[in-house]
């Protein structure tokens, strides 16, 4: 239950004081990470990351579901190009995403070792 409050417990006191409320969650993530493992016994915290993976998965599925209840409407709402142009466009963008990523996974390893020349 602390886990899901806490990212509010720390926006919501920047907010009033007119400060950066995003920045305050990521400076108490931050602090939780580093000072979380002295303070949150084990199990607690076994149970918090099985819980924040089963609440990415529910989520993860509620916007895919969102989104293909809002496409028909953007499809139908489309008006500047054709529907063709429009399918040739997210294909061009889906083969840019996927190959920027195999070429992210495929060549950074290597990089990182090339530059960093500690001993394995």
């Amino acid at each position: 239950m602390l886990s899901v409050a806490t990212p509010f417990l720390a926006y919501l006191p920047a907010e009033l004081l007119h400060v950066s409320g995003v920045l305050a969650v990521v400076t108490c993530g931050l602090v939780t990470t580093r000072f979380g493992p002295r303070v949150i016994g084990s199990d607690a915290r076994i149970q918090a990351v099985a819980f924040w993976e089963v609440a990415s998965y529910l989520l993860n599925g509620a916007l895919c579901i969102l989104v293909g209840i809002q496409l028909p409407a953007a499809v139908r709402a489309l008006t500047s190009v054709s529907l063709a142009q429009a399918a040739l466009a997210a294909c061009a963008v889906s083969v840019a995403v996927i190959g920027t990523r195999l070429l992210w996974f495929y060549s950074v390893p290597y990089l990182v070792r090339f530059l960093d020349r500690r001993p394995q």
